[in-house]
């Protein structure tokens, strides 16, 4: 396995942590829930690990974490709808 190779299995994680519903988890979800890396030419991936994210942020948290907080732009406004 090389490096980078590990994102292979980042929804598998995922779907692990959010199964198991353990409040630890909740740092890794918020991770997640909150960044929205688009790794070139895996953009859906990315876009799966971000709703993962949320949706075990949800099963813990009131209200959703806030999202690209260190971002400006028309994209960033739009995630954040």
């Amino acid at each position: 396995m090389r490096e980078g190779d590990a994102t292979l299995f980042t929804d598998v994680f995922l779907k692990e942590l959010i199964r198991d519903n353990h409040p630890e988890a909740l740092p890794a979800l918020q991770h997640w829930a909150s960044h929205l890396r688009v790794p070139s030419p895996f953009w859906r991936d990315a876009v799966s690990w971000h709703l993962l994210g949320s949706e075990g942020c949800a099963a813990h948290l009131s209200a959703p974490p806030p999202i690209l907080d260190g971002h400006q732009g028309t994209d960033a406004d739009a995630w954040r709808c």
